[in-house]
C-alpha cells in the first residue's frame, strides 16, 4: 500500500509542476509580445521627421515655423 501511495503523490507533484511549467511560458510569452508590441510602435515614429516649432531653415527658406508652414510676415 505505501508504493501506491507513494506513486500518487509523485503523480500529483509532477502535475504541479507540468502546470507550473506552462504557466511561467505563458507569462513569457505575454511579455515578449508586450516588448516587441512597444518597440515596434517607438521605430515607427522615428520613420517620420519630427518637425519643431520655431526659428529654422526649411523648405521655404529661413523663418518661423509651425510644423509645416512658415509663419513669418516677409
Amino acid at each position: 500500500m505505501a508504493n501506491k501511495e507513494s506513486n500518487e503523490q509523485d503523480d500529483i507533484w509532477t502535475l504541479i509542476t507540468k502546470g507550473l511549467a506552462e504557466a511561467a511560458k505563458m507569462i513569457f510569452s505575454v511579455l515578449t509580445f508586450i516588448f516587441t508590441a512597444s518597440s515596434r510602435q517607438k521605430s515607427s515614429n522615428n520613420s517620420e521627421p519630427q518637425h519643431k516649432d520655431g526659428w529654422r531653415d526649411g523648405h521655404s527658406g529661413y523663418g518661423f515655423y509651425t510644423g509645416d508652414m512658415r509663419n513669418d510676415d516677409d
